[in-house]
């Protein structure tokens, strides 16, 4: 509250920044974590779900025009707000409230440490925002925020896969099945190669089609920003591999703060030296720099920790793999005057190429597994 008052560019949207805090202060009771380590995914999803579906059509029947910018945000707050009302009140069917003293000794540290990791984390996520636009304004902002549109929703999916194996791999460690833990590891380095290596393909060569269709043709400055951020998913789908699924059930907390704290002073030095430069291009190089050293920073603790060293051979395979449908939707792109049509053929071309690839030449063990498997229980049926 106290920067809304000092800070210009941010008194000129107090309104929606009280609005906000309504959001930050009920994200602290959201508790997904808890059903997480219960692993009742159920409950998530379907808490999510109708969340969520009231959400879309409140915003189909409530927001009518750009003015309507207020009740948007509103209602954004207020997916949170409710999330949060009602996993407080699920959480009786296992825990009971009460104001008796209890001893928060054995908590301390960890709450501090990844307190603190979360701060920092924000920092080098939240801040390049914040900065580009108290430096280059909002037209600058929303070239930013419309390139990673499309990041964030595909990443929101891989995520969501991390954060469901976090509970699991801690069970494994518990139990000394490190040979068991290796192997589900190598599972999620597949899944992510197998996600996100076609994706960042057809991003990097479709970056204006997807552009206009999400934001319209004002946007074209965020044509370039995108291009710098895609490749971030296979960066940052790593990091989220070895620390939420590696260092945190090892319960190296010490070293996942060291790794914020490389990000956050990374983010801190790169945003003053280019964003006034650059401005919306800056910020995207500041965010792809950041996430490539908390990544590498990773690397080093968790092969100090278990001997695991980055599958490079595997990664560079997987990317050479995919050059010949690079060239392919490139060229495509270049003759074929319709832009929506020469997004298609490279989506339908991408399909065929990517099974083709993944199943006959990199015997991808996650894609080959599930369909021999569904394979059987077809014939066997």
């Amino acid at each position: 509250m106290l920067l809304i008052k000092i800070i210009p560019s941010f008194g000129s949207h107090a309104r929606l920044l009280y609005i906000g805090l309504a959001k930050i202060l009920c994200g602290t009771l959201l508790i997904e974590w808890f059903y997480r380590g219960l692993e009742d995914f159920r409950y998530i999803t379907i808490c999510s779900l109708i969340v969520r579906l009231l959400y879309v059509v409140s915003v189909f029947v409530l927001v009518r025009s750009a003015d309507d910018y207020v009740v948007y945000f509103i209602l954004t707050t207020a997916v949170t707000v409710l999330n949060a009302i009602i996993n407080l009140i699920y959480s009786r069917h296992y825990i009971t409230f009460s104001l008796r003293v209890v001893d928060f000794k054995p908590y301390i540290k960890a709450f501090v440490v990844l307190g603190f990791y979360m701060i920092l984390t924000n920092l080098y996520n939240s801040f390049n925002v914040i900065y580009l636009g108290t430096k280059c304004g909002d037209i600058e902002v929303g070239y930013y925020t419309t390139a990673t549109k499309l990041y964030v929703v595909i990443m929101s999916v891989f995520t969501a896969f991390t954060t469901v194996m976090m509970p699991r791999m801690s069970s494994l460690i518990s139990e000394g099945k490190s040979d068991e833990f290796q192997t589900m590891t190598s599972r999620s380095i597949d899944f992510l190669l197998l996600f996100c290596i076609p994706v960042i393909v057809l991003a990097e060569v479709y970056a204006p089609q997807i552009i206009r269709i999400i934001a319209g043709m004002s946007y074209e400055g965020s044509i370039l920003p995108m291009r710098i951020v895609m490749p971030l998913m296979l960066i940052i789908g790593y990091e989220q591999v070895i620390v939420i699924q590696m260092l945190m059930p090892l319960g190296k907390d010490n070293s996942i703060l060291i790794n914020s704290s490389i990000g956050a002073v990374i983010a801190l030095i790169l945003n003053f030296t280019l964003v006034p430069l650059l401005a919306s291009i800056g910020s995207s190089i500041v965010w792809f720099c950041c996430e490539t050293a908390v990544a590498v920073s990773a690397q080093y603790f968790v092969t100090k920790y278990t001997g695991y060293r980055l599958p490079f051979k595997r990664i560079i395979i997987s990317v050479i793999a995919y050059l010949p449908a690079l060239l392919f939707c490139s060229f495509s792109n270049q003759y074929i005057e319709n832009r929506l049509w020469s997004m298609i053929v490279g989506v339908l071309f991408i399909g065929v190429y990517f099974f083709m690839v993944e199943y006959f030449l990199l015997k991808n063990r996650l894609l080959v597994g599930n369909l021999q498997s569904l394979s059987r229980r077809v014939f066997n049926d």
